[in-house]
């Protein structure tokens, strides 16, 4: 199971400090591994009631077959039985390869799969964080890794996006890849940095335009590799305090 750090738990469990936003979690293909596979999931939700951000960790074997609609159902339902605001996937997406799950007011994301199983996590409303690659630990294979941003100018008032893609192999540890990918997104005219020795976060460009909404996949449907995301402040036009 990927566990944050206890630094990034103060931070989820902080008032002050927790950001709530639309997440949006993406998943396809199919366990095709003979005697199933595991997979492991996390989210953080924030209780306005108690003012506190729940952690809902799922720790699952998957048997041979598992789709990825399978996977959405269950996933869903077991947040809205500890209390999430989910969006369940449509009876009419089965067959149609990627299933969709959206989690309202949610803190973060964790998320291992592999076995024939790879997703996507899409911060809808703003920029994370933070974001943290975990290379995998049952199957070691090479991951691509695809971040594509939605950016706003808040002058202008143009809207856009940008791209960051590389390969990963599966011996580069999380704080190599962090290091990589604040460079390359630097050089593409990102205004990134570390937010720890682990972490990426970019929140606006050099041109001044702010990104409203990140999406991030990781491409490697035998392999078991792992995402992080910590939600940013959801981006509102013409307030210059957002994003932080």
């Amino acid at each position: 199971m990927i566990r944050l750090c206890s630094a990034l738990t103060l931070l989820f469990l902080a008032p002050a400090a927790t950001a709530e936003g639309l997440l949006q979690l993406s998943f396809k293909g199919a366990i095709h591994a003979e005697g199933g596979s595991p997979v492991s999931i996390e989210v953080g939700v924030w209780d306005a009631a108690s003012r506190a951000a729940t952690t809902i960790p799922m720790d699952l074997h998957l048997a041979e077959g598992t789709t990825a609609h399978d996977l959405a159902v269950v996933v869903g339902a077991r947040l809205k039985r500890r209390g999430a605001h989910v969006v369940l996937p449509l009876e009419g997406s089965v067959g149609r390869g990627v299933v969709h799950l959206f989690v309202e007011d949610a803190t973060h994301v964790s998320l291992r799969l592999g076995g024939g199983l790879w997703g996507t996590v899409t911060s809808c409303e703003a920029a994370p964080e933070q974001v943290r690659f975990l290379a995998p630990q049952v199957t070691k294979d090479s991951a691509e890794i695809h971040i594509g941003v939605s950016i706003f100018h808040p002058h202008t008032k143009q809207r856009g996006r940008e791209d960051l893609a590389f390969e990963a192999e599966s011996a580069l540890g999380a704080a190599r890849l962090s290091e990589l990918l604040t460079a390359m997104s630097i050089r593409q005219g990102f205004r990134a940095d570390r937010p720890s020795p682990e972490g990426w976060h970019a929140a606006r460009m050099a041109d001044g335009s702010v990104v409203t909404g990140c999406s991030v996949q990781v491409l490697s449907p035998d392999a078991d590799w792992g995402v992080e995301m910590i939600l940013g402040t959801p981006f509102v036009a013409g307030d210059p305090s957002v994003p932080r």
